[in-house]
């Protein structure tokens, strides 16, 4: 079937020589030219309503009508069949009244073929898969979007509870360190009482040591000062003694001889000594007259030159 959009104008031709058309004349179309009984006649009905197909059959008098309607009412083109078919709509009712104007209501009823719906009939299929597969599409992405929402709500739902759950764990912590400082700090203060205590006793102590020292310091004082004349005699005979204990020495290191013990002053009979040049003589002093010179003196067995007065 050839399109039926490339022939109007030729039908267009046709049409301008019809006594009914007269282009000037289609902006006083009014209703008082159509029948009343005929207002619901519209170029939709009029295609539903044939029954004979055919480009032949379709009266020249209604083509200009279409082609104008397409020009005034749509952004289409004659030869853009699928704007043609979307927007036959506004093309129908821009052309109703200049088709039952020209060409008569009841003359349209019988001899206006469904041409357009037979042309757009491909065309509205199509269009009405495209609808459907536009709605499957919006349907599946409201879907995942649903499900998309669901799972962000579930994500942020675990998160929240991760959160909770650190900082849960985080406050745990937190008062057990808390509570660990504490009893650092309770051992710590308790570690510095004991010392304190300790301390405290140490320097007690000390100070009891310091004043019995202080005590017994002063007692020796006064029996010093009490027993002065003989603390003199004391120093003069320990003088005495180490003078003759270096001797003692210098004897055992010349001649390899050693003096019986306690004999700190003196050496006894031990004959000349040629080395020194010395005569054979009675020594000036003994242990036992410095014993019978100085009775209150005591000797110490551990040290036997120094002594404590009886």
């Amino acid at each position: 079937m050839k399109n039926f959009f490339t022939l109007l104008p030729a039908f267009a031709l046709l049409a301008s020589a019809h006594p009914y058309f007269d282009p000037r004349s289609l902006k006083d179309v009014t209703p008082s030219h159509v029948d009343p009984s005929d207002n619901d006649v519209s170029f939709e009905h009029l295609v539903k309503n044939t029954t004979t197909p055919g480009i032949d059959s379709l009266p020249s008098c209604a083509i200009p009508c279409i082609q104008i309607a397409v020009k005034s009412a749509s952004t289409c083109t004659l030869d853009d069949l699928p704007c043609l078919c979307k927007q036959r709509a506004k093309i129908a009712a821009s052309a109703k009244k200049c088709i039952l104007h020209t060409c008569g209501a009841k003359k349209t009823l019988k001899k206006v073929r469904p041409q357009v719906q037979a042309m757009c009939k491909e065309e509205d299929r199509k269009e009405a898969e495209k609808r459907a597969a536009e709605k499957k599409k919006l349907k599946e992405q409201e879907k995942a979007r649903k499900k998309a929402e669901k799972e962000q709500k579930e994500r942020d739902k675990a998160q929240k509870e991760a959160e909770k759950k650190k900082k849960k764990e985080e406050e745990k912590k937190r008062k057990e360190k808390e509570k660990e400082e504490k009893r650092k700090k309770k051992e710590e203060a308790k570690k510095k009482k004991e010392e304190q205590k300790e301390f405290e006793k140490h320097q007690k102590e000390e100070e009891k040591r310091l004043k019995e020292e202080e005590k017994k310091r002063k007692k020796q004082k006064e029996e010093e000062e009490k027993n002065g004349g003989q603390s003199e005699k004391r120093g003069e005979t320990d003088e005495i003694c180490e003078a003759e204990e270096m001797k003692k020495a210098e004897h055992i290191c010349e001649h390899g001889e050693l003096c019986k013990h306690g004999e700190l002053c003196g050496h006894g009979e031990m004959g000349e000594i040629e080395e020194r040049g010395e005569m054979k003589k009675e020594p000036t002093f003994t242990l036992e007259k410095v014993k019978a010179a100085h009775t209150w003196w005591k000797i110490d067995k551990e040290h036997p030159v120094k002594g404590e007065p009886f």
